[in-house]
């Protein structure tokens, strides 16, 4: 949620999660393990999110 923010992909998660419910739940879910994506994001230029999106998604290719 935290990538997809800072990435600017604010689509609600139809037809049952809005993006606002979606960081609510990561929030809940491990509140300092969000704010320290969060932070971590807000410290990349454009290539890094760009390489930070790729390498989740490698990761989810490899599991």
């Amino acid at each position: 949620m935290a990538l997809a923010e800072r990435l600017r992909c604010l689509r609600n998660f139809q037809p049952t999660t809005s993006s606002a419910r979606a960081r609510e739940d990561a929030e809940n879910a491990d509140k300092a393990a969000y704010e320290d994506a969060v932070s971590t994001y807000a410290a990349l230029d454009g290539d890094g999110l760009r390489e930070a999106a790729l390498g989740l998604l490698r990761e989810r290719a490899a599991s």
